[in-house]
């Protein structure tokens, strides 16, 4: 029972920490671009 309740646990912060990365990935870009575009003009 205590193995299957941290195996759970795991694959939530591994979830979790997979959001994150995707999340940044995602965002990192385009706010990159856009301070790149403001610092041009």
């Amino acid at each position: 029972m205590f193995y299957l309740f941290t195996q759970v646990w795991v694959l939530i912060l591994v979830a979790f920490l997979l959001g994150v990365l995707a999340g940044y990935l995602f965002w990192a870009r385009p706010i990159s671009r856009a301070a790149d575009r403001l610092e041009k003009r």
